[in-house]
């Protein structure tokens, strides 16, 4: 289409070039009618950024924001959206808002691997296990265990169906997967017939995060490698357990090294328990949030500073 700079046009002028050109589908180079300037431009891409890019239909229409022609040209297109491609400029104050909200991770959080998550939940008032087990070909052994086993390829999760409705969710790694498995779950009970509630009425709650850690020196340690005389400021900390025994509160630290090769440190708040190891690395259990977890590892490693 050629341009049209000194004369403006009608809405269905734009219209009909917008379809000969994409055949009714948006893409770059669309003609579009600048409502503020009353001019028509060949190409979507030279637009300022001060304008604004709307479509509705096969019509793609601009204008400067709070313009009153834009305001009138909305008004008259009724559903008009605007199109991501041409998104009012940002202002600085907005800018650094955003970079304030994406707090970057600290490094007990990069060190920190959730491992599983195990969620509760109830999607219905009863349900029948041998028809389920036959309908989504689950396994379903009740001389062994009471419950229909629902697998999850991606992400990998166990559900265990009891006939009370009740289900546990066990493998996600956090809690979009649980979400996710359970909606796959309830959305093929429905597809094989079997009642189950509304996604909306289901209520899933986290009952146990198990997650690993590993313990390092801090960055301003000054120490440095007996052997190899090399810093030790933000290296794995490898950890005497036998020392560690008397330095925690002897009534939350149990440690049977012809047992259990770890040191099990139970703490009061957060209620979590801890299996700590020689070679600095942690596993963590009973957390029902990620920030317990974190809470977790601040303590131990406020305990550990004093050993340093």
């Amino acid at each position: 289409m050629a341009k049209k700079d000194e004369k403006a046009i009608s809405y269905e002028e734009v219209i009909a070039a917008a379809m000969e050109k994409s055949e009714g589908k948006y893409k770059k180079g669309l003609p579009y009618y600048n409502v503020t300037t009353k001019q028509v431009h060949s190409d979507t891409k030279a637009m300022k950024k001060k304008y604004l890019l709307y479509k509705k239909g096969d019509l793609y229409f601009s204008g400067m924001e709070g313009s009153e022609e834009l305001k009138a040209a909305l008004a008259e297109i009724e559903g008009a959206e605007l199109v991501s491609d041409a998104p009012a400029k940002k202002s600085k104050k907005d800018e650094k808002a955003l970079v304030k909200d994406e707090k970057p991770m600290s490094k007990d959080e990069e060190r920190l691997t959730v491992v599983n998550v195990v969620a509760s939940t109830r999607v219905a008032e009863e349900l029948n296990l041998p028809d389920i087990a036959i309908q989504l070909n689950c396994e379903y052994e009740p001389e062994q265990f009471p419950g229909v086993v629902y697998r999850v390829v991606d992400p990998k999760l166990a559900i265990l169906m009891f006939r009370s409705g009740r289900a546990v969710c066990t493998g996600g790694k956090n809690e979009d997967n649980i979400h996710t498995g359970i909606e796959r779950m309830i959305g093929d009970l429905r597809a094989a017939g079997i009642e189950t509630w509304d996604l909306k009425d289901v209520k899933i709650e986290v009952q146990n995060m198990v997650a690993t850690f590993a313990l390092h020196y801090p960055d301003d340690y000054d120490g440095r490698d007996k052997w190899t005389d090399e810093p030790q400021a933000g290296e794995p900390r490898k950890l005497n357990l036998n020392h560690l025994t008397f330095h925690l509160p002897f009534d939350k630290v149990e440690y049977e090294p012809e047992q259990f090769p770890g040191l099990i440190y139970r703490l009061d708040y957060p209620k979590v328990v801890c299996l700590i190891f020689g070679s600095g690395k942690m596993v963590i259990t009973g957390a029902r949030h990620k920030d317990e977890i974190l809470e977790a590892v601040q303590i131990i490693q406020d305990e550990l500073a004093d050993l340093l």
